[in-house]
């Protein structure tokens, strides 16, 4: 029997080398992996078009918008989704809002995403090949919501017109059933667009359908795309394999990152803590109305100052409510830095 004591380590037999070094491969690439896992994709919020008093465009206040984003943590912008009223802008007004997030998206170093969707095509490949000119990152689109396509087939081949008008930039769909009414299985979508639409990186899921979801991250888990999941409750989501998230309200982004860091130190009671933390200001909102107005008051107690003016048929938080409401918010600790 050899002593190893008394042997130099190249006189060693290989066999006792070579399973260290295999398992120290392994565990690399074990660290790698579960890293890889650990981090998040993309952080989206999806900002409001800011008005003047008089209705008109503000252009000005989007840059206090893509500051605070950017001071939050978000890396990516949706420039004109629903929140974005973009189906009460023309297509001039779309184009100017398009123009100045691409350039306060460039001084916050966010990656900027122009949603295109319209009703007629004709428009979407209009504002496609504008977002094209002025160097956004990518382009989105939502279906046509009127007159819809009623197959798979139908939407590759409406999706496929529009981000052929910007062939430069990658396309994202913008899977938002509720609203559009085109509510078809995004997996099937995904794998009928392979050729059609080679721009296709991936898809904002505003759907709770987790397990259509489901089947498009497990169904392309080695593919370059970008499955963006916006429905609550976000920590759900998490086992789902989803690293990417829409958050919409720029004032919840440290909220999912505190979340999301617990979950991976494996706090899962810190991280239900924050979910229902979120749920509760959620709640304040909801009673006001939630949506566009409410988002819009909140942001401008939080001091973005991008004023209380919606569009038709929307109505501005009232003077009473915003008052009861920045009260509330305060109690509970939202305004002025609350979370867990």
């Amino acid at each position: 029997m050899v002593d190893f004591r008394s042997v130099e380590l190249t006189d060693r037999p290989q066999y006792h080398v070579i399973p260290t070094m295999f398992v120290s491969v392994l565990l690399l690439c074990l660290s790698l992996v579960l890293a890889q896992q650990s981090q998040l994709r993309t952080i989206l919020v999806a900002p409001n078009t800011p008005f003047t008093p008089n209705g008109s465009v503000d252009l000005n206040a989007i840059r206090y918008q893509a500051r605070y984003a950017k001071e939050q943590g978000a890396n990516t912008i949706w420039a004109m989704g629903s929140l974005g009223e973009f189906a009460s802008l023309t297509t001039d007004e779309r184009k100017l809002v398009a123009n100045e997030w691409v350039k306060e998206g460039k001084k916050n170093d966010l990656f900027v995403i122009i949603q295109v969707g319209s009703t007629t095509i004709e428009t979407a490949q209009s504002l496609a090949q504008h977002a094209q000119e002025i160097h956004a990152d990518a382009i989105s689109a939502v279906p046509p919501f009127y007159y819809k396509p009623s197959s798979v087939e139908d939407l590759v081949r409406t999706m496929s017109v529009v981000a052929a008008a910007a062939p430069d930039l990658p396309f994202y769909y913008y899977h938002i059933p509720d609203a559009t009414g085109v509510n078809l299985p995004m997996l099937d979508f995904f794998n009928a667009s392979q050729t059609a639409i080679p721009s296709l990186r991936g898809v904002k899921f505003v759907s709770d359908d987790m397990f259509d979801y489901l089947r498009c991250v497990e169904g392309n888990w080695s593919v370059d795309y970008d499955f963006m999941w916006a429905e609550e409750p976000k920590l759900a989501s998490f086992e789902l394999g989803a690293r990417s998230f829409v958050i919409a309200e720029s004032y919840f982004v440290s909220s999912l990152l505190r979340m999301w860091s617990h979950w991976v130190d494996g706090d899962h009671m810190a991280a239900r803590n924050e979910q229902m933390w979120k749920w509760g200001v959620g709640q304040i909102l909801g009673k006001y109305g939630q949506g566009i107005p409410t988002m819009k008051a909140t942001l401008n107690m939080i001091g973005i100052p991008i004023g209380l003016t919606v569009r038709l048929p929307f109505l501005p938080v009232a003077k009473d409510d915003y008052d009861s409401m920045r009260r509330e918010l305060t109690q509970y600790g939202f305004l002025g830095g609350g979370g867990l």
